[in-house]
């Protein structure tokens, strides 16, 4: 609906009209409450990137800004019958539209924001609880099999392709926590619990977009690939000086254009059809011979992140000229404390208790640290 730039229809409709509005089968309701969780990803996928200096009413800002004009964009171009997918792009849960979308803003901001405060380059800033990032990965391997089977949008007639994009999934994730491990393992001479947790996030973030239309040996490739490709990105950041907190840019941007380059390469003839676009019973240049698909893979992830870096571009900077992107300086003596100081609580009171008045007084005040992190 729409041009193919922007939906028009369907915007803010009342509850009566919904009910009566089918998106396909699929009531509007159910298909509004579906499309929520892709949106509401993509926008806290920056929060990580940016984590322990943000202020919490730019994040509010920004989540806002994400929600409602950046990522409705992009989302048309391909799933609302917008001009990516008349031109037959392939994105079948979102590694472009929700993870890179959602990497390329965390990317930028963390670059606005500067280094976290002690950051020294060439060391990693140790994680808060190992324990809760397990139990986190594990609870969002688990959720990913809602965003990726569930993209079939039901069971009757596609039994078949929910098999696939299941299988492709979890082929996906254990290869990218496989590669991960045994790359850094290679790199450090250590078992990393982190880069593993982080390899398995990369391999679901490279499959999404293609696990409907590639088979299982090729769904092994992507996250293999996945894996590495999140470590190296991370040398790159530390050499640039750009301080991604958790690794979102290196598992969501970079696995994500990856996983949608990856269906130019690997698309089964058999499986497209599913996409009903353009390039439909087509095969990846690996599989059919034919560029195509890999054409069109390349043009809609640079349009993505050309949307995204400039308009992420431009409302962080406007955060950052009113003092509305960084926290206030004080409440960095110790990261422990931000939470004290912007909401006047603690997650472990008993650990961290609040700092006074006096040991605040006693903290410097400085400026921001600047962009590049020089």
């Amino acid at each position: 609906n729409g041009s193919g730039l922007i939906g028009t229809t369907l915007f803010a409709p009342g509850i009566s009209t919904a009910d009566t509005i089918y998106y396909g089968n699929i009531g509007v309701l159910t298909m509004f409450f579906f499309q929520f969780a892709f949106a509401a990803t993509a926008s806290t996928i920056a929060t990580g990137a940016m984590a322990e200096r943000t202020d919490f009413v730019g994040n509010l800002v920004y989540t806002a800004v994400v929600l409602l004009f950046i990522y409705p964009v992009v989302v048309h171009w391909v799933w609302g019958g917008g001009w990516l997918f008349q031109q037959g792009f392939f994105d079948f849960a979102g590694s472009n539209v929700v993870h890179t979308v959602g990497g390329v803003v965390g990317l930028v901001g963390a670059w606005f924001l500067g280094p976290r405060k002690g950051k020294v380059w060439g060391q990693a800033i140790p994680p808060h609880n190992l324990g809760l990032a397990l139990i986190g990965t594990m609870i969002l391997w688990v959720g990913w099999y809602g965003f990726n089977p569930g993209s079939t949008l039901g069971a009757v007639g596609v039994a078949g392709t929910i098999g696939i994009v299941t299988l492709n999934t979890t082929l996906g994730a254990g290869m990218g926590t496989l590669s991960a491990m045994f790359f850094q393992k290679y790199r450090s001479g250590k078992w990393d619990l982190s880069a593993t947790l982080n390899g398995s996030l990369a391999g679901l973030v490279a499959i999404t977009g293609g696990c409907a239309f590639v088979g299982p040996w090729a769904a092994i490739i992507i996250g293999l690939v996945a894996g590495i490709f999140l470590l190296l990105w991370g040398d790159v950041l530390e050499k640039i000086k750009i301080d991604d907190a958790v690794g979102a840019s290196s598992v969501h941007m970079i696995c994500g254009i990856w996983g949608i380059l990856a269906i130019g390469l690997f698309a089964e003839p058999s499986l497209t059809p599913f996409a009903a676009n353009a390039h439909t019973g087509m095969g990846g240049l690996l599989v059919g011979g034919d560029a195509q698909i890999l054409v069109t893979q390349i043009i809609g992830s640079v349009a993505t992140i050309i949307w995204v870096g400039v308009t992420s571009f431009i409302m962080f900077g406007a955060l950052k000229a009113i003092g509305r992107l960084r926290v206030n300086p004080k409440a960095e003596m110790d990261g422990n404390f931000i939470d004290n100081y912007e909401h006047g609580q603690s997650i472990w009171p008993d650990i961290l208790p609040l700092p006074t008045e006096e040991s605040l007084a006693s903290v410097p005040v400085r400026s921001a640290a600047p962009a590049t992190g020089d």
